[in-house]
């Protein structure tokens, strides 16, 4: 006998040898042992589920001559005829090419006859679908009343193609897809009863090709070894299989978060250079950031949420721990819109490498979440006059408050007396914060108030800014938080030291404030801090005042730190002197 392929080799012979079926064939075990066979059965689902193993086991158990527990014995004769395919007592008939109404009632005068062994003879008609109305219409009577001996089973792919009233005459049994944790299983158990050398990540590899069907992952499996010899390779395999393998997945979401653009596009092109469809690769990528936003919002997730090996399943854990959730949601939204005009894009290639270019990007970019947000605090704070002008804002670890003047401008407001607040410190209990009301000529004592002091002295009350240590800390928080790094940039640096941090922002970006007081924000700003100066550092965020002078961001001011820099060289001066120009534009070579 020549060679025959796992899928047939492997075939159950019994109920209990169902792989994914469970509920479906311990009905059936169950029927047969207390003698309660139906006359019709419809077995739907997708392909290669079991519906006609299912259905040749049923046969066998019904006409077993030593049944156990339901099971058929596999040792009689009748058995044996049965799973060699020889029986006369079992007719397996192809719904696609016998889809007239002659054939059904060929089939009908055929039905009359007793079985030669055993108790039923049993039709099985697979993709019953195709047949046509008129055969349907043929069937209808026998269904409703057929012989004693006879047991029809009916198994097909689309069961809305069947009409009402052959549904309404047989048990329906409706076959499930199966899990990639059911396939992996049943592919490292024949392969090591095959003796071949199959490890999990390539049984993974398969089973994600066959996509819940065993009989496809068994083809796949007999293709692979071919391929590799008794040997089954996860790389050789991802290129048979024109699926991306985990590893470099990962690889890709790792060049990703780094935002290592030129890493990034060496990927996307190995893929394209390997021959993968496009679109199947985008279906891989999208599968891959949906584990990773499931481990990251569950990290105990495991099993049915996620259907990986062990192997890969701590590997994409410990990346998801690198990731915000929210980034996260933003790659699954980008590339579901990506998938879509792969299909029409001129070129899917460049589709792909945009999208992965515009990903790269989105880190930085301000969530729709927040602008929201920060737009309706602003419309509240115009809207609403009782909302107090310098709340204290809870950070956790302590309270900053937000001051709208620094200094105190001292200056009456129109129609009110002049606000002067208190700086707080966080050392200072909750008793000891006061805001301070005065009039125009008294101060909260009742004493003569002093000189309102002007906001340009601010600065030389401030500790002098360390420009290059925040410069640095600055650096490590844009590569941890690419947001919270562009949010601090917009601020003034007043003052920076073991004493104290703190920063300043104008009105038209003050909303920032609100972005940099997330929690996880402030641990990561605080531990920083700490690391530098090997101390608690208080962190404080104001709210300047119009007109005071201080309304440069911190990029702005090293840039014109650094102009200043360069434009005092004697080679400089020198050259602007004999060409009697000026200094438009500085670029870093």
């Amino acid at each position: 006998m020549g060679y025959q392929v796992l899928a047939r080799r492997w075939r159950p012979q019994t109920f209990s040898e169902v792989v994914g079926q469970r509920h479906i064939a311990k009905t059936l075990a169950s029927a047969v042992m207390k003698g309660k066979v139906a006359h019709a059965y419809l077995f739907s689902g997708v392909r290669g589920v079991g519906k006609t193993s299912v259905a040749r086991i049923l046969a066998k158990a019904i006409n077993c001559s030593e049944p156990v527990e339901g099971e058929p014995c596999n040792r009689c004769t009748v058995c044996q005829e049965i799973s060699e395919g020889r029986s006369v007592n079992v007719v397996e008939i192809d719904g696609a090419s016998s889809t007239g109404v002659d054939d059904i009632r060929d089939l009908r005068e055929q039905i009359k006859y007793l079985p030669m062994r055993g108790e039923h003879k049993v039709y099985i008609i697979d993709e019953v679908h195709m047949l046509s109305n008129s055969a349907f219409n043929a069937l209808l009577k026998t269904l409703e009343e057929p012989p004693p001996h006879l047991v029809f089973i009916f198994a097909t792919t689309e069961p809305h193609k069947i009409p009402e009233t052959i549904l309404s005459r047989c048990q329906h049994f409706s076959f499930r897809k199966m899990s990639r944790a059911e396939i992996v299983s049943q592919l490292l158990r024949i392969a090591q009863r095959e003796s071949m050398v199959l490890n999990e990540r390539s049984a993974v590899l398969v089973a994600k090709a066959a996509e819940g069907s065993m009989r496809d992952a068994l083809s796949l499996l007999d293709q692979a070894l071919v391929f590799g010899g008794g040997t089954v390779r996860e790389e050789e395999l991802a290129v048979l299989l024109g699926r991306t393998s985990e590893a470099t997945l990962l690889d890709l979401s790792c060049a990703v978060r780094k935002q290592d653009a030129e890493n990034t596009l060496k990927r996307v092109q190995q893929v394209v250079d390997q021959g993968y469809d496009l679109r199947q690769f985008c279906v891989d990528w999208l599968e891959h950031l949906r584990h990773l936003t499931i481990l990251k919002t569950i990290p105990t997730a495991g099993g049915t949420q996620v259907d990986l090996g062990s192997e890969d399943l701590e590997d994409l854990r410990r990346e998801a721990e690198k990731f915000d959730v929210e980034l996260l949601h933003g790659f699954f939204n980008l590339f579901s819109k990506t998938l879509e005009e792969i299909r029409t894009g001129v070129s899917p290639q460049w589709v792909l490498e945009m999208a992965f270019l515009k990903a790269l990007r989105l880190p930085q970019l301000l969530p729709i979440e927040e602008v929201l947000e920060t737009l309706e605090r602003l419309e509240k704070g115009f809207l609403d006059k009782s909302v107090p002008a310098n709340p204290f804002v809870d950070t956790g670890e302590r309270r900053l408050k937000l001051e709208e003047g620094f200094p105190d401008k001292g200056v009456p407001a129109a129609g009110g007396p002049a606000r002067a607040s208190v700086p707080v410190d966080s050392h200072v209990g909750a008793k000891e914060r006061k805001k301070v009301e005065a009039g125009p000529g008294q101060a909260a004592s009742g004493s003569p108030s002093p000189k309102p002091k002007q906001a340009s002295s601010a600065p030389s009350q401030t500790l002098q800014p360390d420009a290059s240590a925040w410069a640095e800390i600055l650096r490590h928080i844009k590569e941890k938080k690419p947001n919270l790094g562009s949010y601090l940039e917009e601020g003034v640096l007043l003052a920076l030291g073991k004493e104290e941090v703190r920063i300043g922002y104008p009105e038209n970006s003050a909303f920032l404030i609100g972005l940099i007081q997330k929690e996880e924000h402030l641990r990561l700003i605080n531990e920083l801090l700490a690391a530098r100066y090997e101390a608690a550092i208080p962190f404080r965020l104001v709210a300047l005042p119009a007109g005071s002078g201080l309304t440069q961001s911190f990029a702005q001011q090293m840039g014109q730190k650094r102009e200043a820099e360069l434009t005092g060289e004697p080679m400089v001066q020198e050259a602007l002197k004999v060409f009697g120009g000026k200094v438009t534009e500085i670029q870093e070579g």
